[in-house]
């Protein structure tokens, strides 16, 4: 049946127009009809036939002349071989035999069991996770050597521990023992068996060692507490080996790295500067509680004259004392005695000049003539037209 594509009345099969609305109708192609299915054709079953048994020849002796299956010679089928008779082991054969096939096993067992535990060993052994060494650089003298010490976690790690050095003209190692081959830097390694590792910075130079030192002072007077920065120098200037300094009595004087003397306690000592090979320089350190100029003056004094109005008389037994310790002293003539303190006060030529301050206030002053080796005379001037001389 077919429908109109306008109005949806119901027309004729092939009808091109509608009866109703007068529509033309398209044209529709044919539907295809379905193909009949046809069922596949089985093939037949081939008939069985049961294989055919071959005839079984009779074998048996026959009279006349008829051909026998029979090897008349040793009355057997011909080309058969017969089988050696079975011979029973002896006693002590037996034995051995039955052992081995025991053991034999039992060995087996034990091999395997044995590769089975070594390689659980081996591959259950963990692996170095940090690899450390006691220093990370290291400085050598050309033929100096140094061992070099590493700790690995865990501690029972199975991997190998390798040493190498990254240029073998400057340093080379061994199981940690590095030494210097020739001046320049390189790397020294320590690797474990899975790649972790440590590395260590070498330097090696050749040393150049010190000849001689040439020092600012050879004697040194310092009081306690007083510090003095000795100069000094070198040859040759390009040396390169350490030096240092020290002291025979630090209770007395000690000094600094850099050759600064600092003065502790009353007495003598030697500092010295030496360098690593063997060079040295003695400086003598003297250290009081009082400065020198005031132990040039200290002391007793005894007079042999003296100026009065400018004439020259004689005076003895005149007797001066002076305490430098703390800066007191006296002067006995004639049975009186005059007390006092002094104090240096200046240097002009080898004369060290010293300011006095009598009990009653008046001021005057004495010179102590000093030549470098010993003190020889102190002039007392009292008053501008008295003196007196002590020696």
């Amino acid at each position: 049946m077919a429908y109109c594509s306008k109005c949806g009345k119901q027309l004729p099969d092939g009808a091109l127009f509608c009866g109703f609305c007068g529509n033309k109708q398209p044209i529709l192609p044919p539907t295809p009809t379905a193909p009949v299915y046809v069922p596949p054709v089985q093939p037949a079953a081939p008939a069985y036939i049961p294989p055919t048994q071959p005839e079984i020849p009779v074998y048996a002796q026959q009279d006349g002349d008829a051909t026998t299956l029979l090897d008349e010679a040793t009355n057997s089928f011909p080309g058969y071989v017969p089988a050696a008779p079975y011979e029973m082991p002896t006693p002590e054969e037996a034995p051995k035999r039955k052992i081995w096939k025991i053991l034999l096993p039992i060995l087996g067992g034990v091999l395997l069991i044995g590769l089975v535990v070594a390689l659980i060993l081996i591959f259950s052994k963990p692996h170095v996770e940090i690899l450390t060494v006691d220093t990370e650089s290291v400085s050598l003298w050309t033929g100096e050597d140094c061992r070099i010490r590493y700790e690995a976690y865990p501690e029972d790690h199975g991997d190998e521990i390798t040493w190498r050095s990254s240029d073998e003209t400057v340093a080379t190692v061994q199981n940690g023992r590095i030494e210097a081959v020739g001046d320049g830097r390189c790397t020294i390694t320590v690797q474990a068996e899975n790649g972790v590792s440590a590395d260590i910075a070498v330097e090696v130079i050749t040393k150049i060692c010190v000849e001689e030192f040439d020092v600012e002072y050879s004697e040194l007077f310092i009081l306690v507490d007083e510090e003095v920065a000795v100069g000094w120098c070198a040859y040759p200037e390009n040396y390169n080996e350490p030096i240092s300094w020290s002291s025979s009595d630090e209770t007395v004087a000690t000094v600094s790295e850099t050759g600064v003397i600092c003065g502790v306690s009353d007495g003598i000592c030697t500092v010295m500067l030496e360098s690593e090979s063997g060079a040295i320089q003695h400086i003598y350190v003297e250290v009081s509680s009082v400065r020198q100029e005031d132990l040039l003056a200290a002391g007793e004094w005894y007079s042999y004259g003296a100026y009065l109005n400018e004439e020259y008389v004689y005076y003895d037994g005149v007797y001066l004392w002076l305490e430098a310790a703390d800066g007191t002293g006296y002067i006995a003539m004639e049975d009186e005695e005059l007390h006092f303190t002094w104090a240096y006060a200046d240097y002009d030529y080898e004369c060290y000049y010293y300011e006095v301050i009598a009990e009653d206030g008046t001021e005057c002053m004495f010179v102590v003539y000093y030549d470098g080796e010993f003190a020889g005379d102190l002039d007392f001037y009292l008053t501008d037209d008295f003196w007196i001389f002590f020696e």
